[in-house]
């Protein structure tokens, strides 16, 4: 039961209009789920190699990311690539 006081609904920075949770969830998959993925794969090497990251290995993660769509951003598949890539053999 939605509470009539509080209001979830909000407009982001591309001035989409989010009523809800779930429509969040369907935006963030549906037409922004590239920039998610790539946002993830990019975070993740940050973290697994403990510094930020070149321009070009950016441009790098972000080449991958777009590759990955095939596979459906599969979870296991970015985590393979950022294991096996350049960037977290240089640490």
């Amino acid at each position: 039961m939605s509470d009539p006081n509080h209001d979830a609904s909000s407009v982001l920075p591309d001035e989409t209009e989010i009523a809800d949770l779930n429509h969040l969830k369907d935006y963030l998959s549906g037409e922004r789920i590239d920039q998610v993925a790539f946002s993830f794969l990019k975070h993740l090497a940050i973290y697994a190699v403990g510094r930020d990251l070149s321009y070009n290995e950016v441009e790098s993660l972000r080449e991958k990311a777009l590759d990955s769509k095939d596979t459906e951003y599969r979870m296991r598949e970015l985590l393979r690539f950022v294991i096996h890539s350049d960037i977290f053999q240089k640490k």
